[in-house]
C-alpha cells in the first residue's frame, strides 16, 4: 500500500511540474516562419524597434476574408550580427481598445534560435471583426503586442506595440 502511495505521490508531482512550466491553456503556441519581404505591405501597420545588434517589428496586419475584415498579429525579429542568438518567451497577443483594454488574442511562439543576418515571423491567430466584437463590444481600435527575450542583445525583455488600427464594433 505504502508503494501505491508513493508511485501514486510520484506521478501527481510530475504532472504538478509539467503543469508550471506549460504555456497558458488559452495561448496557441506559433513556430517562427520567414517574413514577408521588407519594406512591409501597406496593409501592415507597425512597429518597428531598431537597434545595431538587432530589430524587433510588431505588426498589426488588416485584411478582408470576402464577408469581413480580419486582423492578425505578427512580430518580426531580425539578427544583425554575425553570430547568432537565443530567443525565449516570446508572445504576440492582440488588444481591443478604448480602455479598459480586452485582450482577443493570446499567441505564444517556440522558444528558437536566429542566425547571424537572419530575420524570422511569428504570427498570431487570425480574428474576424465579428469575434473581436463579441469579445470587446465597444471596441473603435485594436493593437498587436510582441515581446520576446533575447539575453545576448538585450538584458531585459523587448515590448513593442504596434499603431492603432481602427476596428469600430
Amino acid at each position: 500500500m505504502k508503494r501505491i502511495i508513493g508511485v501514486l505521490t510520484a506521478l501527481l508531482s510530475g504532472l504538478l511540474v509539467a503543469a508550471a512550466f506549460a504555456p497558458p491553456a488559452s495561448a496557441a503556441v506559433r513556430t517562427w516562419s520567414t517574413p514577408v519581404a521588407y519594406p512591409y505591405p501597406g496593409n501592415w501597420h507597425c512597429t518597428e524597434r531598431n537597434t545595431s545588434t538587432y530589430s524587433v517589428d510588431v505588426c498589426l496586419i488588416n485584411s478582408h476574408n470576402g464577408v469581413e475584415p480580419v486582423y492578425k498579429a505578427v512580430m518580426i525579429v531580425w539578427n544583425h550580427r554575425s553570430t547568432g542568438f537565443q530567443m525565449s518567451g516570446a508572445v504576440i497577443n492582440m488588444w481591443a481598445q478604448p480602455s479598459p483594454s480586452t485582450q482577443v488574442r493570446d499567441d505564444a511562439c517556440y522558444d528558437s534560435g536566429l542566425s547571424g543576418g537572419y530575420r524570422a515571423a511569428c504570427y498570431g491567430t487570425a480574428i474576424t471583426l465579428s469575434a473581436l466584437c463579441d469579445k470587446k463590444r465597444d471596441a473603435t481600435t485594436a493593437t498587436a503586442n510582441g515581446a520576446v527575450n533575447i539575453p545576448a542583445v538585450a538584458s531585459s525583455r523587448i515590448a513593442v506595440e504596434s499603431p492603432r488600427v481602427t476596428v469600430n464594433c
